[in-house]
């Protein structure tokens, strides 16, 4: 706040502050008026009182001011000013604990904050130790259950990268390295990634690409592709995903899958939030599209979710 502005405001609180002394003092020179017209006094008397009276409220009003001011000054820096009295230092003493108990909680909060992240992090990490184990066993594998096993561990793959990204957007991550790209390369990669899932469910894919470029972060598209993939995936029982251009700078991911209900769809970018979809299959965890929200405005971009029950639904990104 800039230095006027802040003596505005701390006049108005001022003004507040005595509006009792103002209104009283305001009635007490009305009173005077009304005997003064009554009893005939002379102009120069009156005057000459008036311009007294009034230099003396001016000059009483500056100082008032000027102390309330400082006690202020005094309170921001959590210190109990030495000439306050009464309920004034009461309060102030009050107001005092209550900052300082307030910083400390949220001291203690970043802390704790901290050491999770930094206890997820490292779990994060050494869970991919045994993730990789079971996947050379798996190759040696020849029965029948190697595909069901296969599907199992990419999901626990998949929520660990979601529990990595979360984790890197909550600390306000420089993690982004902008440069030119090509979309429909980032996006054929996803594709590539899911291509097991896809086989396993028989739905069909149809992706119109081409040379589309941007500037952006090549790892956080593909995490966002990913995502909005995934769900379509997972909630697709058979039928197909189609991805195409729309025009120059919007992308569609459009399902053929059992779709959002209306009441659902302005909350399914929430953290967290499941909605009907998710509480029946009873394997949503809410974080996917939030995840996607988030990353689409880091990236300077927009999202949009159309749907409808037993239709499909429609994610649209727009560069």
């Amino acid at each position: 706040m800039s230095k006027p502005n802040e003596n505005l405001e701390i006049l108005k609180q001022y003004l507040e502050y005595r509006f009792v002394i103002i209104i009283l003092a305001l009635s007490i020179s009305i009173i005077y008026a009304i005997i003064i017209y009554l009893f005939d006094i002379p102009k120069e008397t009156v005057l000459y009182g008036a311009l007294l009276s009034i230099s003396a409220l001016i000059f009483v009003g500056i100082f008032d001011f000027y102390k309330y001011r400082n006690k202020l000054k005094i309170l921001s820096k959590k210190e109990l000013p030495e000439n306050l009295k009464g309920i004034e230092k009461t309060l102030a003493k009050l107001w005092i604990d209550a900052e300082n108990k307030l910083s400390e909680n949220k001291r203690s909060a970043i802390n704790h904050l901290h050491e999770m992240e930094d206890f997820y992090t490292i779990w994060a990490h050494q869970i991919k130790t045994p993730i990789a184990a079971m996947h050379m066993v798996l190759e040696d594998m020849q029965s029948e259950e190697k595909n069901i096993l296969k599907a199992e561990i990419f999901r626990i793959e998949e929520y660990v990268q979601m529990m990595m990204a979360y984790l890197k957007l909550r600390q306000d991550s420089s993690d982004y390295v902008f440069k030119h790209c090509n979309i429909d390369e980032i996006m054929r990669e996803s594709i590539r990634k899911y291509a097991p899932q896809f086989i396993r469910k028989k739905l069909k894919l149809k992706f119109d690409g081409g040379e589309h470029e941007i500037v952006t972060d090549p790892k956080w598209l593909g995490l966002l592709f990913d995502q909005i993939l995934s769900n379509a995936i997972k909630y697709t029982k058979e039928g197909s995903i189609n991805i195409y251009w729309e025009n120059k700078n919007s992308i569609v991911i459009k399902d053929s899958g059992i779709g959002i209900p209306k009441e659902d769809l302005p909350r399914v970018t929430e953290l967290g939030y499941t909605g009907y979809n998710g509480r029946t299959n009873k394997k949503s965890t809410g974080i996917g599209l939030y995840l996607a929200k988030c990353i689409v405005k880091n990236l300077g971009s927009n999202l949009k979710i159309k749907s409808k029950v037993g239709k499909g639904t429609t994610v649209i990104i727009e560069f």
